[in-house]
């Protein structure tokens, strides 16, 4: 009976008293309501050794939480087998309270000694292909940096990797 009430006098101390908020939703809480994660159908990471060697990530973005948060700049590093490159994407994201962006986009070259190192190992059996990203984010109530978060993902393609002979 009095579940209903309590939950929207919890948003209201939220969104109106930040102090007060603060104390209820602590940014522990906000860290484990946002999720970052690589997509699931298409291609989640894309490696093209070709002429122009890059990697392509497409991940999804869910906000759990009852405040609209902005995403600013991830960062982090993709690997594959061992740490390859360095991917960051400048742009600022906002995603309202309990919702999802689907489909950023975040594209890194790779130089001509990484895209040979892919060519080499991506099929070694047990290649692990992950990536460590952080960002920035703000609310109402925090503001912080994510602390790096550590995403596996098997939804991994290679093209123009073959080992030339």
């Amino acid at each position: 009976m009095w579940e209903l009430p309590a939950k929207y006098g919890a948003r209201i101390a939220i969104k109106h008293l930040p102090s007060l908020g603060r104390r209820f939703y602590p940014q522990a809480k906000l860290t484990t309501d946002i999720r970052i994660r690589v997509r699931d159908d298409g291609d989640g990471i894309a490696f093209n050794c070709g002429e122009l060697p890059s990697v392509k990530i497409w991940l999804r973005i869910a906000n759990y939480s009852p405040l609209k948060v902005e995403i600013d700049r991830l960062f982090g590093h993709v690997y594959c087998g061992g740490q390859l490159a360095a991917i960051q994407d400048l742009q600022q994201r906002v995603i309202p309270a309990s919702s999802e962006l689907d489909d950023i986009l975040i594209e890194a070259h790779l130089t001509d000694g990484q895209a040979e190192y892919v060519r080499k190992n991506h099929a070694t059996p047990g290649m692990k292909v992950y990536l460590s990203l952080s960002g920035l984010v703000k609310s109402t109530l925090h503001t912080y940096q994510l602390p790096f978060r550590e995403i596996n993902t098997n939804n991994v393609s290679f093209s123009n990797c073959e080992k030339a002979e």
